[in-house]
């Protein structure tokens, strides 16, 4: 395997990471009898689930040769941070 293949993997499953862990905040605060203390906020959440799938879509471009690895390295270090920005927000 290639170092592209590799890191499109490794910051794939980063990203899927980010997917599933918003998603299911998303999941829990709409459909569970759970009584939230603090609760982030729809917009925040459903940001953060976008960013993960844009994450998720360049790492497979990156997986199959279709993106550069210094192109992916800039959307990642772009895009995790504001969500991590937009999260500590609420």
């Amino acid at each position: 395997m290639k170092i592209n293949q590799i890191a499109g993997i490794i910051i794939g499953g980063i990203n899927l990471l980010w997917i599933i862990h918003f998603a299911y905040y998303f999941f829990a605060y709409r459909f569970t009898n759970i009584l939230w203390l603090v609760m982030i906020p729809d917009w925040i959440l459903i940001t953060n689930i976008t960013i993960g799938f844009i994450g998720l879509f360049a790492s497979v471009m990156l997986f199959g040769n279709r993106l550069k690895m210094k192109f992916l390295l800039i959307i990642e270090f772009v895009l995790l941070p504001i969500g991590l920005f937009l999260l500590l927000l609420s």
